[in-house]
């Protein structure tokens, strides 16, 4: 009588060590006014539901102020002698930054 050959290995898994890991933050994703900090958070494992501990936030708000006025360049004076005007385009991208 034949036996078959116990098994000399077998799979296993555990997730008792398993951790959050989080890059670095990135910048502000807006040079002007509202925007969000990024970093990705990935599971040591790879498989998000290994990591029992509650999940790190992966974004964030931030607010960019140094926006402040955008201003054109001057056109040429609206007459070649004497008293004349200049135009140039000022707009604000984000008008809680701007002031007048």
């Amino acid at each position: 009588s034949s036996q078959d050959r116990p098994a000399a290995t077998e799979t296993c898994y555990r997730n008792d060590t398993c951790f959050w890991y989080a890059s670095e933050w990135s910048e502000c994703s807006n040079t002007c006014g509202s925007g969000e900090y990024l970093r990705s958070v990935q599971c040591s494992s790879g498989v998000d539901a290994d990591c029992g501990a509650e999940r790190p936030v992966a974004s964030l708000p931030c607010y960019d102020e140094s926006c402040g006025w955008s201003v054109g360049e001057w056109s040429a004076c609206s007459v070649t002698c004497g008293s004349g005007v200049e135009a140039r385009s000022v707009s604000c991208p984000d008008q809680s930054s701007c002031i007048g």
